[in-house]
């Protein structure tokens, strides 16, 4: 008797959440110590280090056996994330462009404007 698909896919869900668990096990104590060592706050090193946990998981550390090089890698995408979020928080808020298209588009006139 086959599974019905949405067994499959809750299982799929909870294997995936497993490799989370499994990456985050093996690393997430060296990410966060390194992004707290760079220059800024704990609260920005926990935003770091989750999104490169999150990224390191999309491409697919979980399954990769040398420990070593992943932990290099997700070294290399803290750094890139923290210089990241610098730049976002160092620039002023750039105007939406709807904003923009506001100011540069003029209201067309109508003819009964142009009559009078």
């Amino acid at each position: 008797m086959a599974e019905p698909p949405e067994d499959h896919a809750n299982h799929d869900e909870i294997v995936r959440l497993a490799e989370l668990a499994a990456l985050q096990d093996r690393h997430a104590r060296y990410v966060l110590d390194y992004a707290h060592a760079l220059p800024g706050s704990r609260e920005q090193a926990e935003e770091v280090s989750l999104e490169v946990l999150l990224t390191g998981w999309r491409a697919g550390l979980a399954h990769e056996p040398d420990q070593f090089a992943s932990r290099l890698l997700l070294m290399g995408l803290v750094r890139r994330e923290v210089v990241v979020l610098r730049r976002r928080r160092a620039t002023p808020t750039a105007p939406r462009a709807a904003t923009i298209l506001e100011q540069r588009v003029r209201p067309r006139r109508r003819r009964s404007d142009i009559s009078e």
